[in-house]
């Protein structure tokens, strides 16, 4: 299930950066939905617990990876509530899947585009989030926007 808060919740870390780069375990790295997340994120292989083969960057440490793959093998990984708004439109197809896999907790910012049907909440109204137009509707409603 997909929880979503627009309210920041108390003593919320946003950097998934730094959280990653020093909490990572090195087994994550073998587990192939994290692959495909990279693969399908960056387009990018991980080659080993350390290092990541980009088409664009060539061979880089696996902290130089982007945000959004960071934030999604967070959200596979822990229990922690992740910062949504590290991550990117490319995202949303892995964040259903994940939210399908367990139960995440997404703390947004910003309006993010669902193109596909959610299996979600809306933490702040308690309403279902079942596509875009629904998370929309919390999100201007987190605002103050009327219905």
């Amino acid at each position: 299930m997909l929880y979503i808060t627009f309210k920041q919740p108390e003593n919320f870390n946003r950097d998934v950066d730094v959280y990653f780069n020093n909490r990572y375990e090195d087994e994550w790295l073998e587990d192939p939905v994290v692959k495909q997340i990279v693969r399908d994120i960056d387009h990018s292989e991980i080659l080993s617990n350390r290092a990541v083969e980009s088409p664009v960057l060539g061979i880089i440490p696996l902290t130089r990876i982007s945000g959004g793959a960071k934030a999604l093998i967070l959200m596979l990984k822990t229990d922690r509530i992740i910062w949504g708004t590290a991550c990117g439109d490319n995202c949303a197809d892995w964040i259903n899947k994940i939210s399908r896999m367990k139960d995440i907790t997404l703390f947004y910012e910003h309006p993010m585009e669902f193109k596909c049907e959610l299996n979600g909440v809306c933490i702040d109204t308690n309403k279902p989030i079942h596509n875009n137009d629904d998370f929309m509707r919390c999100y201007l409603e987190s605002k103050g926007f009327e219905f």
